[in-house]
């Protein structure tokens, strides 16, 4: 029997799980951060080290005859953070094992589509659009970041809101609910406490970004400004979806299009999205992931070895997640 590593790696704990060609999960292992772009290349390293120390011990006979590993990584969209990566799991692994280092959208992607192509909407605190053609080229759209983009985003809309309100206040608009939930929120009386709360917020960008609950809120109970805030963010996204379909497939070729991240919480957006989508493109079908991104990587490990994952296999898969 052969054996093989997944991992999902991101920016506050990275998930990984040594699994056996049938879908079997050996051992798991949850430990730090490993996005390379936000902690030091000795923080990294501690990382995979405790993954590959912890699987070593816990499973060695699974671990000698591990045959591939598929690391999908937050941050690792350049070639030369992939190649870092390479390098250090790499060295950890057995020699005779294929490492391959992607980014971490694939996992997210591969969740939903059980590893056919198909296109990913991720909206958290960011977002980002990504896909992969039957080809197997790759392609995204948006993610630069809070400070440059990332519409469509919990941080998107939670500024947006907040904004809305401070308009109200300047009289700017004629009425919004969102000043009066801020203040219920952030427990203060004025704007000018208000932005005080957010200002000196140890985290500003995640404080402004769970404000995005109260936004749907006030969309749900009718209200006009938050109904434009989550119209655009609707819109802004399908307009994503639509362009990278566009760039990766052909006209009217039939696709999955998997939705993930805080934002989708609310059971109001993908209908939404849905909606947006209709009016511009055909053969897109919006869905919820089926696995834990996790798990994603491994079915990213089963197509590195080129093998045909079995319905049986899917099924353990899906058994770790209603398990775990």
């Amino acid at each position: 029997m052969s054996y093989i590593i997944g991992i999902d790696g991101g920016g506050t704990k990275t998930l990984a799980l040594l699994a056996d060609l049938e879908g079997n999960i050996i051992s798991t292992c949850i430990t730090g951060p490993s996005n390379p772009n936000t902690v030091s290349s000795r923080a990294l390293s501690h990382t995979f080290e405790t993954i590959f120390s912890q699987f070593k011990e816990e499973a060695p006979e699974a671990f000698s005859k591990l045959i591939g590993i598929f690391a999908g990584i937050a941050g690792a969209g350049s070639s030369m953070i992939q190649t870092q990566l390479y390098q250090l799991l790499d060295a950890l692994s057995p020699s005779a094992c294929r490492v391959t280092v992607q980014p971490d959208a694939i996992n997210a992607l591969y969740s939903g589509t059980l590893g056919k192509p198909g296109v990913v909407q991720i909206s958290g605190t960011g977002s980002l659009t990504f896909g992969i053609n039957e080809n197997q080229q790759q392609s995204r759209i948006g993610g630069w970041g809070y400070l440059l983009g990332d519409e469509g985003s919990g941080y998107d809309i939670g500024k947006k809101g907040i904004a809305a309100a401070l308009h109200y206040l300047d009289g700017k608009i004629n009425e919004t609910m969102l000043l009066k939930m801020l203040y219920d929120y952030f427990h203060v009386d004025t704007g000018r406490d208000l932005i005080d709360q957010i200002y000196h917020n140890a985290d500003p960008k995640r404080s402004i970004a769970s404000v995005c609950r109260l936004v749907f809120q006030a969309y749900q109970s009718g209200d006009k400004a938050a109904s434009i805030i989550i119209d655009d963010a609707a819109w802004e996204i399908a307009r994503n979806i639509h362009l990278l379909h566009k760039r990766l497939f052909s006209v009217g070729e039939q696709i999955n299009v998997v939705v993930c991240g805080g934002v989708f919480q609310n059971s109001i957006f993908p209908t939404l999205i849905k909606q947006e989508l209709n009016k511009i493109v055909s053969g897109i079908t919006v869905i919820t992931p089926k696995l834990p991104p996790v798990c994603g990587s491994v079915i990213g490990a089963y197509l590195s070895e080129d093998m045909n994952i079995s319905t049986d296999s899917m099924n353990r898969l899906q058994n770790f997640q209603s398990n775990k």
